[in-house]
């Protein structure tokens, strides 16, 4: 029960988490969070640390509205799972844009935090791509 209680409480916590401390650069309007979708949707809730990032693709000339970025992979260590299999390390992938103003965000090496992901056809992706993760 104390486990369920905590997960509880950091639920409750993420939205103002998140706008407590937007990412660096973003000067955009978002959306405000949904936790509840980020929940529902989410096939993996992870705690952890972004490893390694490498760039899947060199070049994609368009995704969810931006004009160019690249196809990038990330490995996760993950410290703990709230929802869905529990593993050492996972892989996902998302797109980092060349446009600031893209409204994707993405992660770099060393970022620690909760993380929402989905799987696709690709394998493990951002359940939001404004929201890929919060502060932990």
């Amino acid at each position: 029960m104390p486990h369920m209680r905590r997960t509880l409480l950091t639920l409750a916590l993420l939205p103002w988490i998140a706008f407590l401390s937007p990412p660096q650069g973003w000067c955009n309007l978002v959306r405000p969070m949904d936790v509840p979708a980020l929940v529902r949707d989410a096939k993996v809730i992870a705690v952890g640390e972004v490893t390694d990032i490498w760039e899947q693709v060199p070049e994609v000339s368009q995704f969810g509205g931006c004009q160019s970025g690249r196809l990038m992979q990330a490995r996760l260590r993950v410290l703990r799972v709230l929802k869905g299999y529990g593993m050492d390390e996972l892989m996902f992938k998302f797109f980092r844009s060349n446009l600031m103003n893209c409204g994707l965000i993405g992660v770099s090496k060393g970022e620690f935090g909760l993380f929402f992901l989905r799987e696709s056809d690709d394998g493990l992706i951002f359940v939001s791509h404004e929201y890929p993760k919060v502060i932990a």
